[in-house]
């Protein structure tokens, strides 16, 4: 019992025991728009399946849009649920790029969507 409350203690204390896309054993899939305006939110949603083919809701994944001009930060998503994040850079192209975890414990793209911002 009281390996268990030491092995539950650390599992809480290390990011709350969430799974983590890792690539290879997921693939993603975004839901985006293809064009967006400036002065709007891009919303998307990243749908992640395992190698079974079944939907792996609530795994995290890495995300991060490379908008024209302004290179991206770095956040946090769960797969199936909705993400937003306020337009910036000049019009023209970018991307938003879904990162899993490679076998090195690296982080490596997964899937990419090319969009337009108006």
């Amino acid at each position: 019992m009281k390996q268990m409350m030491t092995t539950l203690a650390l599992c809480l204390a290390l990011a709350g025991c969430k799974a983590s896309a890792q690539v290879g054993a997921h693939t993603a899939t975004i839901e985006a728009p293809a064009s967006v305006n400036r002065g709007e939110k891009l919303i998307f949603r990243v749908t992640l399946k395992d190698s079974a083919g079944n939907l792996a809701a609530g795994v995290v994944y890495q995300w991060k849009v490379s908008w024209d001009g302004v290179e991206g930060a770095y956040h946090k998503g769960k797969a199936g649920e909705e993400q937003r994040i306020n337009v910036k850079g000049a019009p023209g192209p970018a991307s938003l790029r879904v990162y899993g975890y490679d076998a090195g414990g690296n982080l490596a793209e997964i899937a990419k969507h090319d969009f337009k911002v108006d």
